[in-house]
């Protein structure tokens, strides 16, 4: 039971820590994408 608890003790936050990382990544990868979009309707 101890090593279950060890474990969840380091995969649970390290879960929160990719999701939210992943959230914050996608996020930024689409304001990224709609600002080239931008840029190159200026250009245009």
């Amino acid at each position: 039971m101890t090593d279950l608890m060890a474990m969840d003790l380091i995969i649970f936050p390290l879960l929160i820590t990719l999701t939210i990382g992943g959230l914050w990544y996608a996020r930024a990868q689409a304001k990224m994408a709609s600002g080239f979009m931008m840029g190159t309707w200026k250009r245009r």
